[in-house]
């Protein structure tokens, strides 16, 4: 793991485009910059992103400026549209010895870029969570955890840049981890589908269903398994699943490791094997850029089925109420 007892600032000699400025790109590059760095913002002719880039005070260049003028390049833009970025604007425009840093490895790993074809630098360095909470906690002085990795070193120098970028942005603050493009893509899927945003968000929503089927108010389901969550949540990001369990009552300790062998059982694990076999050998990834080039057809339609939901609705009545 490198900490700031490892910070490097070899950066403050290149210039760095930051390609995209939504979820990732805005955080990133505020960090970037009030920590002594002038970043410019990479972004298509006709962004919807500009006016907010250059209302925060940022130079703007478009891809083709950018790769004339700049060394290392952050990648920030939605995976599902690497491959297809550059094949328009980087491929036949790129320099020997550039740097290109990925915040995810999706596109490397399935998303089917060529860009190890090139003499160029290629790593990843990944804030271990949303560009928000990057922000809050550079802010804070916190900082927030990442992970890195190199893959593609022509110049001898990768780990050094990407050490220092996870300085300027906050993450070395907090430790980043050394890994692959590989193992940081699965473990990343992964965790999002069987934890994160999947497997907890839908359990929340059979809880909460199962109780108003029973005839128990909404309002009262929704406290109950949903609401709570954050507070739990923020016993386990604080100090751990250990201290979490110490905190709530016996009741509840005893009833959730009750609850636990009854749901998850041996099918639970072996659907969970598959899940991430599925991922391991592209056949996520095969779906979802098949959605991707078909409109997002699924995407569209599993997002309006979500919209109508009891569950949404509740939430959507109990705001409007105040009562959340």
């Amino acid at each position: 793991m490198y900490t700031l007892e490892d910070k490097d600032e070899i950066l403050l000699g290149r210039s760095v485009a930051v390609v995209g400025y939504g979820n990732q790109g805005r955080p990133q590059a505020l960090n970037l910059r009030d920590s002594g760095m002038r970043p410019v913002i990479a972004l298509r002719a006709g962004s919807r992103s500009r006016p907010a880039a250059e209302a925060d005070g940022f130079d703007v260049m478009t891809p083709e400026e950018a790769l004339r003028a700049c060394d290392v390049f952050v990648i920030l833009i939605p995976d599902e549209e690497h491959p297809a970025f550059f094949s328009e604007y980087v491929y036949g425009s790129l320099k020997k010895g550039q740097t290109f840093i990925f915040a995810h490895g999706f596109s490397m790993v399935f998303g089917g870029l060529s860009l190890k074809e090139y003499p160029v630098n290629i790593g990843l360095l990944s804030p271990k969570g949303p560009g928000t909470a990057l922000r809050q906690r550079f802010l804070s002085g916190e900082g927030l955890p990442g992970v890195m990795a190199a893959e593609q070193d022509v110049t001898g120098d990768l780990k050094r840049i990407l050490i220092s970028y996870a300085y300027f942005t906050g993450m070395l603050a907090r430790g980043v981890h050394e890994t692959t493009f590989r193992e940081e893509t699965v473990c990343d899927l992964f965790g999002e589908q069987a934890a994160l945003c999947g497997g907890t968000i839908e359990l929340m929503k059979k809880t909460y269903g199962t109780l108003a089927s029973a005839g128990y108010s909404p309002e009262m389901a929704y406290f109950e398994t949903i609401f709570e969550m954050k507070a739990i949540i923020d016993m386990i990001y604080d100090k751990g699943i250990e201290y979490m369990r110490e905190k709530i009552s016996d009741t509840a300790e005893f009833g959730a490791y009750e609850a636990a062998e009854r749901l998850f059982d041996g099918e639970f694990d072996k659907r969970m094997e598959r899940m991430l076999k599925d991922i391991e050998n592209g056949g996520f990834a095969e779906r979802w850029i098949a959605d991707h080039k078909d409109g997002r057809r699924l995407l569209k339609k599993k997002r309006d089925d979500e919209k109508k939901s009891d569950v949404i609705m509740t939430e959507r009545a109990m705001r409007k109420k105040g009562l959340i």
